[in-house]
């Protein structure tokens, strides 16, 4: 249990399942995992196997309205909101959100959340 409310979750990990969903290609495998860190972080991970981004895009992509294709952003719509929205919620938790990626290789966001007192 993290202590966050669970309709921001739900923006959060639709957010970045949409992401991972719309830079994949068509029948690609998404991986989502959760573990605990030790007894203090809930880790989340949203992975996807699609066209990756280079580094410096990466150092950007959590900046508002920034668009890590504009090319594709513009055939499947996005303001470029939703990682900096994401990003503003999990903060607001005590948590934190990076990313690592490479270009082909796809793209890896790492979600981390303090754990309730209660689940410890």
């Amino acid at each position: 249990m993290v202590a966050a409310d669970a309709e921001d979750l739900e923006q959060v990990w639709t957010n970045l399942l949409e992401n991972a969903i719309r830079y994949s290609p068509e029948g690609g495998a998404i991986a989502v995992t959760a573990m605990q860190n030790g007894t203090r972080e809930a880790v989340v991970t949203v992975e996807d196997h699609g066209c990756g981004m280079p580094a410096e895009g990466l150092s950007r992509i959590f900046e508002r309205f920034h668009r890590g294709d504009n090319s594709r952003a513009r055939e499947t719509g996005g303001f470029g909101l939703g990682l900096a929205i994401s990003k503003a919620l999990l903060t607001a938790y005590g948590g934190s959100i990076t990313a690592k990626s490479a270009i082909g290789a796809g793209t890896q966001m790492i979600v981390r959340l303090p754990r309730s007192s209660l689940s410890q």
